[in-house]
Order: structure tokens, then C-alpha cells, then sequence
């Protein structure tokens, strides 16, 4: 069902609408962080960071990875098609 569902999407071009879909998501959920303080000190002091996610969770973390775009995050989707469909979902929050 769902490797049906990205076919279509991506067949009839539905980026764009899943792009607006997920904002709304994110601005009806919160987001709690652990240790958020401690990784912002740590990339303050000039160091580098490397954080992996899953696909199923990369949704929520896109929006707020926007917060750390002073630090100019990327994103290293695979090449796929779930990745097509992150990757474009994802170019509206992220400098890919």
C-alpha cells in the first residue's frame, strides 16, 4: 500500500501538496528535546555533528532541524524512492 501510494505520488507529481501536508503536521505537534542545550553549546564552540534518523522519523525532525540553520545543516537521503519523496519534501525546510 504505502510503496503504491509514493509510486503515485511521485508519478503525478504530489511533492509539492505532501511539502504543505507535512507544515500543517508540524504546526500541530510539539516537540520536546532532550539535551538540547548541551548540543547547542557544543556546535557554538565550532564542532561538527552527525545525527541519523530513521525514515519513519525523519518528518517531525525536519521542521525542527530549521532551528540549527545558522549551523547550515544538509541532509544525506538515500536514493530511493522513499528518498525521492524526503528529498522532496525536505528542500523547503533544508539546504539540500
Amino acid at each position: 500500500m504505502i510503496k503504491s501510494l509514493s509510486r503515485f505520488a511521485l508519478k503525478y507529481g504530489l511533492i509539492p501538496f505532501a511539502y504543505y501536508l507535512v507544515r500543517e503536521y508540524l504546526s500541530l505537534i510539539r516537540i520536546r528535546a532532550v539535551n538540547e542545550e548541551m548540543t547547542l553549546q557544543y556546535l557554538k564552540s565550532g564542532q561538527k555533528m552527525i545525527v541519523a534518523i530513521w525514515h519513519q522519523r525523519i518528518i517531525p525532525v525536519v521542521g525542527y532541524a530549521k532551528k540549527f540553520s545558522v549551523y547550515a545543516p544538509s541532509a544525506m537521503i538515500s536514493q530511493s524512492r522513499d528518498g525521492d519523496i524526503i528529498a522532496g519534501v525536505a528542500r523547503g525546510h533544508l539546504p539540500i
